[in-house]
């Protein structure tokens, strides 16, 4: 599942959404899973999460001017 915000101010919405969840302990900020296969290079770098709830992974690709930024649940 993958998620593209289509303007800069969606992309906001979305960070602090994430932000607001890892305030509250459902999601936590976590490195690079080993078993995870990175694409081609992202200009705005990205993070990663997981759920406290159900474990799901997630990547918060972050946005750039030529980018848009993506959130994707990778596991």
């Amino acid at each position: 599942m993958k998620d593209e915000q289509t303007t800069y101010l969606d992309f906001t919405e979305v960070s602090q959404a994430v932000e607001a969840a890892e305030l509250v302990g459902v999601f936590y900020r976590t490195e690079l899973p080993c078993w995870y296969e990175e694409g081609p290079p992202v200009l705005g770098g990205e993070q990663f999460f997981c759920c406290f709830e159900c474990g799901a992974y997630w990547r918060l690709q972050l946005a750039e001017h030529s980018q848009r930024g993506s959130w994707e649940r990778i596991a």
